[in-house]
């Protein structure tokens, strides 16, 4: 038992620990927008997790990847961190930075 709560011990300052979720699936293969948005949601709509520690790792592999709406509606949710997962396309492809904004009226949503 002592062991045990030595563990529980060293390990109770990560219970705050930031929390990933990714729906390459929804919006890259499906590209459908609306499920890759709930996806982002899911940890703290269905699993009541903290919203304030939960990440959205997004994918952008492609061209056909709608990954600049993707990446406006998950900001509109209000996540601290949307992370870029193969960032190295952007810089391939020659994507626009800096990344799209709800006020960017350039921009079709």
């Amino acid at each position: 038992m002592g062991k045990l709560k030595h563990n529980a011990d060293r390990f109770s300052h990560h219970r705050h620990l930031h929390k990933f979720i990714e729906g390459y699936q929804h919006s890259g293969i499906n590209h459908d927008l609306d499920q890759a948005t709930r996806c982002a949601q899911y940890p703290w709509t269905e699993l009541a997790w903290d919203q304030a520690h939960c990440r959205y790792l997004m994918g952008l592999y492609y061209g056909t990847w709608p990954w600049m709406r993707e990446f406006v509606n998950i900001s509109r949710l209000g996540l601290p961190i949307i992370k870029l997962w193969a960032y190295d396309h952007v810089c391939l492809f020659g994507w626009p930075i800096p990344l799209p904004t709800d006020d960017d009226s350039s921009f079709i949503y």
